[in-house]
C-alpha cells in the first residue's frame, strides 16, 4: 500500500470501496467506485485494486469468478 511521505502522516483515513470482479485466476478487475468522499483519490484506487491477487473461490469443487467490494484505506492525504 501507498504511504504518505515523511512528515506528513496524518491521523485522517479516507475509505474508497471499488466494485469488481475477482476472476478464476485470483486477478482482480476493478469496475466501479462503489462510494468515496474523495474523488480525487478514485483512479488511484481502482489502479491499486487491479494490482491485487487473491486465491480463486471454490464452488462445488470448481474454481469460479466472483463479485466482490475492496475498502482501499488512504490516511493523510
Amino acid at each position: 500500500m501507498p504511504m504518505p511521505p515523511p512528515g506528513t502522516q496524518g491521523t485522517s483515513i479516507v475509505d474508497v470501496v471499488v466494485r469488481g470482479f475477482i476472476t478464476d485466476k485470483g486477478v482482480v478487475q476493478p469496475t466501479a467506485i462503489v462510494s468515496s468522499l474523495r474523488p480525487d483519490l478514485n483512479e488511484e484506487a481502482m489502479k491499486l485494486v487491479a494490482t491485487w491477487k487473491f486465491t480463486p473461490l471454490m464452488r462445488n469443487d470448481q474454481i469460479a469468478a466472483t463479485v466482490a467490494h475492496f475498502v482501499v484505506h488512504f490516511q493523510g492525504r
